[in-house]
C-alpha cells in the first residue's frame, strides 16, 4: 500500500475517534450528539488531509 494512503487512512480512523472521545470525556455534548460529532470530524479530517495532499504534490 502506498505510504500516503496509509497516512490518510490512519488519519481518517484515529482523528475522529480522538475528537469524539475528547468531547465525550469533558461532557461538552450530550450522548445523542456523539454520532454527529464523529461524522463532522470525519468530514473535516477528510477535507484537511485532501488539501494537504494537494499542496504537497
Amino acid at each position: 500500500m502506498n505510504e500516503q494512503l496509509k497516512i490518510y487512512v490512519t488519519f481518517l480512523i484515529v482523528i475522529p475517534i480522538l475528537v469524539t472521545f475528547f468531547f465525550g470525556a469533558i461532557d461538552l455534548v450530550p450522548e445523542e450528539l456523539k454520532g454527529v460529532i464523529y461524522f463532522l470530524s470525519l468530514i473535516s479530517t477528510h477535507l484537511i488531509t485532501s488539501k494537504v495532499q494537494e499542496i504537497v504534490k
